[in-house]
């Protein structure tokens, strides 16, 4: 069954475009996710895309749990406070919140970039990088 949903899933690819972005910019990014099976990944390089993964199956913890963005913070090398998470659903904003974590309820693609961008005070993409 989670084989079977994985492989209906669409990659957001202006979301992707997005974290190359920020890491280009020298911001370290983390993947925390609950998971999905172990093929939910397999249409992505977590190594290139991610300085860090945390999946849920791995860890033994499950968002929203303040454990799992510990781990996160961690892993990474930083405060919760210096962090930045985006997440579909706001119960796992409120848990990240509880650490100190500024969140941000991803809906689409193009006001999720644009919020991120101003949070992190990244440039905007030129025209032709667009």
């Amino acid at each position: 069954m989670l084989a079977s949903l994985g492989a209906h899933l669409e990659l957001d690819l202006p979301m992707i475009d997005m974290v190359r972005r920020i890491r280009a910019a020298g911001v370290p990014v983390a993947l925390v996710s609950n998971s999905l099976g172990q093929d939910c990944y397999s249409r992505i390089d977590l190594d290139e895309l991610f300085d860090v993964s945390v999946i849920s199956a791995q860890v033994g913890v499950r968002k929203p749990s303040r454990e799992i963005y510990r781990i996160a913070c961690s892993r990474l090398g930083v405060a919760p406070d210096e962090c930045l998470l985006v997440d579909d659903l706001e119960h796992n904003l409120v848990g990240a919140a509880r650490l100190g974590i500024t969140g941000v309820l991803h809906r689409t693609a193009e006001e999720t970039i644009g919020v991120v961008r101003d949070l992190l005070h990244l440039p905007a993409p030129s025209v032709a990088g667009e």
